[in-house]
């Protein structure tokens, strides 16, 4: 059985109703799926209605994706917000399979995107087939009552929910484009590590001189996953830097990083204008190294794509090395639990 957005809304709900039937200290009663909301005559359906088990005016509206979209995605979070407005919502929820943003729908004078209260990382699935593993609802179900007991706290005026620091949500944005990444680049590098030995071999000299995520070398599914999250924390570095200097450093004249929809042109796209920068030095961020051979699936060039776009539009101003290590000790937490592969062989 193959998963999909509606299939992490039902498995997400069926926990969330659980955790309510049998927790009377949260004050919500149920949460309901693709619900008619009528959005000016034009009939719309919020994904989720969570009900208040105390007030029935108070109701928090769910738009959620799948794995491939982050949970702070533009598009996404203006649809939310314009099922919550139209409905007098005061706040709203946007989410994917990995995390859970809670938004203030109204703000006079505040952006949309600095209306989040806080968000919740709920998993680190590689894909959406995983949220059908009994291990996703072992995963996501303390973090679920977490977040379920700190929303009813806050729609119901017993405390507020801290702001999550601009740091925060760079760390989160970043390390969920990463960890899609490196999902979308595992089943072709395992094909590739495993069956190209000198491939295998010149990777294995140089993660014996990085000494990186703790790699056995053994080149098991676990360390190879490892493998591609390093290798895409590396490669957004780079984006970020290169979309910076781009932007931000008109004197060195540097094109704009465009993705070509051509899988087969990625690697040499990225190269192109990663060597443009080196003419202006910053070697240590920008020389070629074996990681530049990583591939991904075709079909996460348009996802590659559109999240280059986001990252394009950030204030560089507010990255820091302290952001960008925070980044890297995320991906390092993520996998100090034991991670549940596929390996192409048994798909």
């Amino acid at each position: 059985m193959s998963a999909n957005e509606r299939t992490f809304q039902g498995e997400l709900y069926r926990i969330i109703n659980g955790i309510l039937s049998s927790d009377d200290a949260i004050q919500f009663s149920k949460i309901t799926q693709e619900e008619n909301v009528g959005t000016k005559g034009k009939a719309r359906f919020a994904d989720g209605k969570l009900y208040s088990s105390s007030n029935k005016k108070k109701i928090v509206s769910f738009e959620l994706k799948n794995s491939k979209w982050d949970a702070t995605d533009d598009i996404l979070v203006k649809d939310a917000a314009l099922k919550a407005m139209n409905n007098g919502y005061e706040y709203f929820v946007t989410g994917t399979p990995r995390q859970l943003v809670v938004y203030k729908t109204f703000e006079e004078g505040v952006p949309l995107n600095e209306r989040k209260l806080k968000i919740y990382t709920i998993s680190n699935v590689r894909k959406d087939d995983d949220i059908l593993l009994a291990s996703y609802e072992k995963e996501i179900f303390p973090k679920l009552k977490i977040f379920l007991t700190e929303l009813s706290d806050l729609i119901h005026d017993v405390k507020e929910v801290h702001w999550d620091s601009i740091d925060r949500f760079f760390v989160n944005k970043l390390s969920a484009y990463i960890l899609e990444a490196s999902a979308e680049m595992y089943t072709p590098m395992y094909e590739k590590i495993t069956t190209n030995k000198p491939f295998r071999n010149k990777l294995k000299q140089h993660l014996k001189s990085q000494d990186i995520f703790n790699v056995t070398l053994n080149f098991d599914s676990s360390d190879i996953y490892k493998i591609c999250q390093l290798s895409n924390y590396l490669l957004f570095l780079k984006i970020i830097f290169y979309s910076y200097l781009q932007r931000d450093v008109k004197e060195l004249n540097l094109k704009p990083l465009d993705i070509p929809e051509d899988k087969k042109l990625l690697n040499k796209t990225l190269r192109a204008r990663f060597d443009d920068v080196l003419k202006h030095d910053f070697e240590m961020i920008f020389s070629e190294n074996i990681f530049d051979e990583f591939e991904f699936e075709a079909k996460y060039i348009p996802v590659l794509k559109h999240n280059v776009e986001q990252i394009k539009h950030l204030n560089f101003q507010e990255l820091s090395a302290d952001i960008i290590g925070s980044i890297y000790n995320t991906l390092i937490d993520n996998l100090q639990a034991p991670v549940k592969l596929t390996t192409p062989e048994m798909i």
